[in-house]
């Protein structure tokens, strides 16, 4: 492990970086501290080639300097391995800012898939318990809908993503979700609703009323795809607007290998 100073135009971004949303204001408020007292914390990155170097951790700090129109930075360069580095970036995240819970369940998913650790192995490498993990890992039990719901919201905790785990209709779930974002629900009137749903009679589902608005499900089956190329398995989707219906193809290869 050395630092030394790296051309910003020569480093290439992180295509495993469980942080996918950035705030403006705070790349912003960030952007003034750094010009104020300069780059605290260096950089970390990995050469993937003579003058290459691919972001490991660091994003938001990397955004800052490029808004202020820094040419280079202080740099770490990590001799690890892929895992190592996933590690890193990850203990970066969840340190330096708070992650979203779902980005660091969908991180700790990657990880577990890409490198067949279990989950014990991986509480145990980022220092946290393995019920931790678990309870984080359940999270991506809910439905695509809800999830995506969830990852928008400004008001909805991962308390209230954890209450809606004990419906197991997924349309419940949405509806469920939908009613406690736009009501701004504390987790305690979320957990009496959800209690309250539970004790009503299973409902007839209507396939109108489910399909009330196509774009969240088109929205779903694309993002499903794109899930599926980050972890390596090669996979399109091609969506056919009729006058009278969608028609949404799905290819996938008959023996997933990464690519």
């Amino acid at each position: 492990m050395q630092t030394m100073r790296v051309e910003i135009s020569h480093l290439l971004p992180n295509p495993h970086n469980p942080r996918a949303r950035f705030s403006e204001a705070g790349i912003r408020e960030l952007a003034g501290s750094i010009e104020r007292y300069g780059l605290l914390s260096p950089l970390v990155v990995r050469r993937v080639g003579q003058d290459a170097f691919e972001l490991i951790a660091g994003e938001r700090r990397l955004r800052a300097l490029k808004l202020l129109g820094r040419t280079s930075a202080d740099c770490v360069v990590l001799d690890g391995g892929d895992l190592q580095c996933r590690l890193v970036a990850l203990i970066e995240n969840l340190e330096r800012e708070d992650l979203h819970y779902l980005e660091e369940a969908g991180a700790y998913r990657q990880i577990l898939i890409e490198h067949g650790l279990t989950q014990e192995e991986l509480a145990r490498r980022l220092g946290r318990s393995p019920s931790a993990i678990a309870n984080r890992l359940r999270l991506l039990k809910l439905s695509p809908e809800v999830l995506e719901l969830l990852s928008q919201s400004q008001n909805l905790t991962e308390r209230h993503a954890r209450a809606l785990l004990r419906l197991s209709d997924p349309l419940r779930q949405f509806e469920a979700a939908e009613q406690a974002e736009r009501e701004h629900m504390s987790v305690r009137r979320l957990e009496a609703l959800v209690e309250q749903t539970l004790k009503s009679p299973p409902p007839r589902h209507n396939v109108t009323r489910l399909f009330r608005d196509s774009r969240m499900f088109v929205n779903a089956v694309i993002k499903t795809v794109r899930e599926l190329n980050e972890l390596g398995i090669r996979a399109s989707s091609r969506v056919e607007r009729l006058p009278d219906r969608i028609e949404i193809t799905v290819t996938l290869p008959e023996n997933p290998r990464k690519f």
